[in-house]
């Protein structure tokens, strides 16, 4: 399945600023340990039984970080913890049940 990122996320559309997962890292550096949050959306998905956030998965470079499972009535998030080793990208992917595969990413120095 192909992921969808914004055709120009300094202006996103009504959809995409509901999906494009937003990635907050804090303190992101090389060789320290450090959170990252994963907000769905801009503005915050809905979390029904018709339309919601299935899964919110992290990424560090290759390496498999962390995913939750959601369910209605949970909020869009998740939070993770990285011990970054060298340089590479956090990438992220949530899952809509009406709207697919989301992803985003941040570089980490």
């Amino acid at each position: 399945m192909e992921s969808q990122i914004p055709k120009d996320p300094k202006n996103l559309t009504e959809l995409e600023s509901k999906h494009w997962p937003q990635i907050q890292a804090y303190k992101p550096r090389v060789g320290i340990k450090f959170s990252v949050k994963v907000n769905v959306g801009k503005v915050p998905h809905v979390m029904t039984a018709e339309h919601q956030i299935i899964f919110i998965e992290l990424y560090y470079g290759n390496k498999p970080i962390g995913k939750k499972f959601l369910k209605p009535g949970d909020l869009p998030e998740a939070e993770f913890e990285i011990m970054a080793k060298k340089p590479a990208k956090i990438i992220t992917y949530e899952f809509c049940n009406l709207h697919g595969l989301w992803k985003n990413e941040l570089k980490i120095e």
